[in-house]
């Protein structure tokens, strides 16, 4: 028995009989959460519209650097193994959702994008503030004209369709700029701002000194560290 005098009190919501003390006589209304958020509605996310600090993001990855997973080296019993097996046999999605195996129906099959997510998209890669109409961003709309292509062109003929990094011919090969396409529009047609490289080339030289504010000495510099590697295999 309790040392401390406990008052009968019903609550709102369920109408369940609750024992409490004298000091929370008057403001103790509802026996649990439950039956509060029955009243008050549907339960407030409290992060909702926040965000974490970056120091916030740095301490917690801290938090479970070095830990060790409580199953790590620790078998399966065959017996758990069998009552898996028992459970997921008859189901669609035994591997993840979005995994693409025949049988397997993507996740996403059937959905569509709200329109206003669509909007949100465009204005991204427009960069514009107001939305007035779905458009292409420019440099893919430039990239699609008719002088583009004849550039192109003329950077592979003059080439003879060598990637001038590796030496190898034809192929699948990528015109690249070496003043960068999208901050130089006044050299975007010109011939000799290109060079011919095969596409596994393009992306590892891009991997490595990034897609902005790259130069021809960039590219030389590259090349002379491929050539290389290349003999030191």
């Amino acid at each position: 028995m309790s040392k401390y005098l406990r008052y009968e009190k019903n609550c709102l919501t369920c109408g369940k009989t609750m024992l409490i003390p004298k000091c929370q006589l008057e403001r103790k209304k509802y026996c649990s959460q439950k039956c509060y958020w029955k009243v008050r509605g549907s339960y407030p996310n409290p992060f909702k519209g926040k965000k974490h600090k970056p120091e916030t993001k740095i301490l917690n990855s801290l938090v479970n650097k070095g830990r060790i997973p409580w199953n790590k080296g620790k078998k399966m019993p065959p017996s758990v193994g069998l009552k898996l097996k028992e459970l997921f046999t008859g189901r669609k999605y035994i591997n993840h959702p979005g995994c693409f195996k025949k049988g397997n129906i993507p996740f996403f099959k059937g959905k569509t994008i709200p329109l206003d997510v669509k909007k949100k998209i465009s204005l991204t890669k427009t960069g514009e503030k107001e939305f007035k109409g779905f458009r292409i961003p420019e440099n893919t709309r430039i990239r699609q004209f008719k002088e583009y292509e004849i550039w192109r062109t003329s950077v592979y003929e003059r080439d003879d369709y060598v990637c001038q990094v590796s030496g190898i011919r034809g192929g699948r090969l990528i015109a690249h700029h070496f003043k960068t396409f999208s901050k130089n529009p006044t050299e975007r047609f010109n011939t000799d701002n290109g060079i011919t490289l095969a596409r596994d080339i393009h992306i590892e030289f891009h991997k490595k000194y990034g897609y902005q504010d790259t130069t021809k000495e960039d590219l030389m510099k590259f090349k002379k560290e491929y050539l290389n590697e290349k003999e030191n295999r």
